[in-house]
Order: C-alpha cells, then structure tokens, then sequence
C-alpha cells in the first residue's frame, strides 16, 4: 500500500515539474471547452475519466495482493490452529486413559491392601468414589471391567462386614 502511494507521489512529481506548464494551458482550454455548451467534447472529463481509470486499476491490483498475501497467512494460521486443536484433542485424550489407569491400580491396590491392613471409613468412602467415577468413564468409552469387579465386591464386602453391621 505505501509503495502504490509513493510512485503516485512520484508520478505526480514528474508532471508538476515537467509537464506543469502545458498541463496547465490545456487545462485552461480544455476547461473553456467543457463549459462551452455547443462543442460536443469534453477533454477534461476523458483525461480524467482515463487517470481514474488507470489509478484504479492499479489500486486494485495493490489491494488484491494485499488480500493474497493476508489469505495465505491466514491459511497457514488455520493450519497451525487445527495442528494445536488436534494435540489439545490427543492430549486431552491420553490423559484421562492415564487417570483411568491410575483409579484402576488405586482401587485394586486398595484391594489387596485391605486383606492386609485395617483401613477408616473415610479411605473405604474414597475408594468408593474413585470407583463410581472409573464406572462412569468406562461405560461411556466401552472400556471392559475385567478383574475390577471381583476387587470391588471385595471392597464392598469388607465395608458392609466393617461398617454396616
């Protein structure tokens, strides 16, 4: 954009300083000749209308690169944007494959721990927890249980034996 405005600068320059004196005669008799109602030309308005032309022209080819150049990096910022959306995406999606592995070998350790160990109520309430969670997650993803079952009934058992009796 400012290279458009500085050869327009510079055109302007080169007609001022060489042109300014004809430029200045013809536009005296062009001018009377516009206003003169019975001649049929009007030279002011055709140079005019043909420096417009051009002047257009040009702009518009300076705007399209501009839109070119800013379409392309726009482009390659979508890239980017959809790059980072899709690790976001995998990110998010091996960390909770992560937590749900931790809560599986929380829980199973927990119930292996507890043949062993005398646990309160509070860690028997938190195992719990951590199991309606795993629960949920799994049965949203179609994660088979397996062995997890077998430990849980066995954690439940020990809380009801403990705490319900």
């Amino acid at each position: 954009m400012k290279e458009g405005v500085y050869i327009l600068n510079q055109g302007f320059k080169i007609i001022k300083d060489y042109f300014e004196p004809i430029v200045f005669i013809l536009a005296f008799f062009g001018i009377a000749i516009d206003i003169t109602p019975w001649i049929k030309i009007n030279p002011v308005r055709a140079i005019l209308g043909k420096f417009v032309d051009i002047y257009s022209n040009y702009m518009t080819k300076v705007i399209n690169n501009s839109t070119a150049d800013i379409r392309e990096k726009l482009d390659e910022n979508e890239k980017k944007f959809d790059k980072v959306c899709t690790e976001l995406a995998d990110f998010k999606e091996q960390s909770i494959q992560d937590k749900i592995e931790i809560v599986r070998w929380e829980i199973l350790d927990f119930g292996n721990a507890i043949e062993k160990h005398d646990y309160d109520k509070e860690m028997y309430d938190h195992i719990i927890e951590r199991h309606d969670w795993y629960e949920k997650v799994i049965n949203e993803r179609g994660i088979p249980n397996g062995r997890m079952d077998i430990t849980y009934a066995n954690i439940v058992k020990k809380y009801n034996e403990k705490f319900c009796s």
